[in-house]
């Protein structure tokens, strides 16, 4: 009977071994995986933070586009007025070298 009992302690220890190794890798584990999260919070704030970049970039870009866009309108009805003013003082001028004669300017906006 002590022979019997003895097999059975033995065994309730290996259990208990095996038990205790398994909390220890899943806590290995644990750890691991909150190291991981905090790496990918880290990087989600980065990405958000070049997003919000990018974004702040492009509504700059797009303010100076309207703006060059603007000036470019401008610069046109100048070129045209300047035109109308040269054909009534010269009949036969038929625009400005480098323009149409709506004066547009031959470049793409």
């Amino acid at each position: 009977m002590a022979d019997r009992e003895q097999l059975e302690v033995n065994k309730m220890k290996s259990l208990l071994i095996n038990r205790e190794q398994l909390i220890k890798d899943q806590e290995t584990d644990l750890t691991k995986l909150r190291v991981e999260l905090t790496c990918l919070r880290d990087e989600e704030s980065r990405l958000e933070q070049t997003s919000e970049s990018s974004k702040q970039q492009l509504e700059i870009l797009a303010r100076s586009q309207g703006e060059i866009t603007n000036e470019i309108v401008l610069i046109r009805k100048h070129i045209q007025q300047l035109q109308n003013q040269y054909k009534n003082l010269d009949p036969g001028f038929t625009g400005f070298s480098g323009f149409n004669g709506d004066a547009s300017l031959s470049i793409d906006t």
